[in-house]
């Protein structure tokens, strides 16, 4: 005989494992959508539609991801950082991939038009919870273009 007290802790342990695996849960007869992958590491995610209206790509994402901060030095790809500028070695740019590809520097950051992009995942703490996305100790930024 299963106590009150198991029985509760299982039917919690039940919901929460259908909430991790994304399933949707019937509630008042209205079948919800699954809510947007979150990560540890609380991935951001901006629609295309409100990075648009003459701003870049990287301008448009400053504006919508607090943390997000740019600059600009010459002609040299752009230095994008998540998680501030201390570092002990090397770039803070954090690994930046579109549709799946991992991209070499930011310097894509500049090239794609907001116009191209479906969605923006930021993930300042470097872990998409996707599979096929190494983490990124300066982050990830994940790009996914329209499909014309």
């Amino acid at each position: 005989m299963i106590g009150l007290g198991n029985a509760a802790a299982m039917v919690r342990l039940a919901l929460g494992a259908l909430l991790l695996a994304g399933c949707t849960v019937p509630v008042d007869g209205v079948e919800e959508a699954p809510a947007p992958l979150r990560s540890p590491g609380s991935g951001i995610v901006v629609q295309g539609q409100q990075i648009r209206g003459g701003l870049g790509l990287l301008e448009a994402l400053a504006g919508r991801v607090s943390n997000l901060r740019v600059e600009r030095r010459g002609q040299v790809c752009p230095a994008v950082s998540l998680r501030g500028q201390r570092t002990l070695v090397g770039s803070t740019n954090p690994i930046v991939y579109v549709d799946g590809t991992p991209m070499v520097n930011t310097c894509i950051l500049d090239q794609i038009r907001p116009a191209e992009v479906e969605r923006v995942e930021v993930y300042p703490g470097g872990i998409s919870g996707r599979t096929g996305y190494r983490a990124g100790t300066n982050g990830l930024i994940l790009i996914f273009l329209t499909s014309r």
